[in-house]
């Protein structure tokens, strides 16, 4: 770039004539110099290549933050339904668990009594182990959720464990965005998703190192004008010196391959914006997908879990008359108990369907990072 030079210099010994600039009874010169660059460095050089660099690194800071808040949060959101499913799940277990254990202790009085066969309580004592042990498997899976959980939980920089009665009920299925609506998502989501944004970031950068490849492929025209350097020229009176320099460089065969790789990547980068445009579109109509599969999923479970209990109530009732045997009032039992689970999955499923399209149109990349972090208390 544009580069000046000043100074002075002084007679030390002898007279000498100052030419131009004098001052202090012609004892002093002020000295001024300029190097004007004409063509290569003229408009890009590496110092302002480097300064274009600095201006787009706070950009690219809060495209990542924003970024990692997105797949944060939405790693908190699917976990968070995770355990809770695993909690609804282990409830599921443990009531029947409970009712197993009342229909032993039946069994096992009736066959005191010799009004049953002893069979039938032992076939009743080994459904309440089977189920015990269902029980103690489901626990497990909570006090792992739990754990996954507490690391999206901070309380003085350690995690916290929230409670297992924290657990509320799945929200009930609305209605899904209109047409209307998810094409604005997608035109916003195309233009404001970090992954995009990171593109043209990148891009901004590569064209940068193409400019700056390309100037260099430039002759060096070069306008100076500055003092003489050599005392004879300076005793002679001959103070400054104007000229123009030029460099035309023959080969330049590091030039051109760095100009042929910043165009490369380039029109990568092109492709690349456009694969990610088309992916942020996908994302979109998958996430749709999943909820609307997710809440046909909870209508089906829902009626198979209501048809499940009437027949599950039905041999019970044959049950207490004499009509059937313990086993298959135990497999009703295990219908109705499957049929619940596969709710649960399917509410579970369906609230996270509901935090991926809310990831998937970039919601959580828009809010701005929060200064001090928010403390969780298992009391609130």
């Amino acid at each position: 770039g544009f580069r000046g030079s000043a100074g002075m210099r002084e007679v030390i010994n002898g007279p000498a004539r100052i030419p131009d600039l004098a001052f202090n009874n012609g004892n002093n010169q002020v000295l001024l110099g300029g190097f004007i660059p004409l063509l290569r460095g003229l408009m890009m050089n590496p110092e302002n290549a480097e300064l274009q660099r600095s201006n787009l690194a706070d950009p690219k800071a809060d495209i990542q933050i924003a970024q990692t808040r997105q797949d944060l949060f939405f790693a908190a959101a699917s976990q968070y339904w995770d355990r809770t499913a695993a909690i609804k799940l282990a409830d599921v277990q443990k009531r029947a668990l409970r009712v197993a254990e009342d229909r032993f202790k039946q069994v096992e009085q009736r066959a005191k009594a010799g009004a049953a066969a002893p069979l039938d309580a032992v076939e009743a004592n080994q459904e309440v182990q089977r189920r015990r042990e269902g029980w103690i498997a489901f626990t497990r899976a909570v006090e792992q959720e739990q754990y996954k959980l507490s690391m999206f939980l901070w309380e003085r920089d350690s995690p916290v464990t929230p409670p297992v009665e924290r657990a509320w009920d799945f929200p009930k299925p609305v209605d899904p965005p209109s047409a209307e609506a998810v094409k604005a998502d997608k035109l916003v989501a195309r233009a404001m998703r970090p992954e995009v944004r990171e593109v043209e970031i990148e891009a901004k950068l590569n064209n940068i190192d193409l400019a700056l490849a390309k100037n260099n492929l430039l002759p060096s025209l070069d306008l100076e004008a500055a003092p003489a350097r050599t005392p004879e020229k300076f005793v002679l009176g001959l103070g400054y010196r104007f000229g123009v320099e030029m460099r035309i460089p023959i080969l330049l065969r590091r030039s051109r391959g760095e100009v042929m790789e910043a165009q490369g990547k380039a029109d990568r980068f092109v492709l690349v914006q456009k694969y990610r445009e088309q992916q942020v579109q996908v994302d979109i109509d998958n996430a749709l997908s999943a909820i609307e599969r997710a809440k046909e999923r909870i209508a089906a479970a829902g009626q198979s879990l209501q048809l499940a209990k009437t027949l599950e109530e039905g041999e019970r009732f044959r049950f207490s008359v004499g009509a059937t045997s313990v086993l298959f009032v135990n497999l009703r039992e295990r219908n109705a108990v499957d049929s619940e689970a596969h709710l649960v999955r399917a509410q579970a499923d369906y609230q996270k369907a509901q935090a991926f399209y809310q990831w998937a149109i970039g919601t959580w990349g828009k809010s701005a990072p929060s200064a001090v972090p928010a403390a969780y208390r298992p009391g609130q």
